[in-house]
């Protein structure tokens, strides 16, 4: 992904503008980043259903948790 500078928001919060054509790649790239990100939603709405997706996937394979479902169910 593209990436534009990263600046301060506060102590413990920065901001950065990134990009990329692929909206599933951003996504994985997000999650490998291993801290917690919020984004505007209007504004992405691809990247916020392919991260429901992601979610639900890896729910899953953690045990049955689906974003969809919003609580544990036994696994298949």
């Amino acid at each position: 992904p593209s990436l534009g500078p990263v600046e301060a928001v506060d102590e413990q919060t920065c901001a950065v503008v990134l990009g990329n054509n692929d909206v599933e790649m951003l996504a994985v790239w997000l999650g490998a980043l291993g801290r917690d990100f919020e984004f505007d939603h209007d504004e992405a709405p691809a990247l916020a259903e392919h991260l429901r997706v992601l979610a639900d996937r890896y729910g899953r394979a953690a045990g049955g948790f689906t974003a969809a479902r919003g609580a544990e169910s036994a696994p298949a």
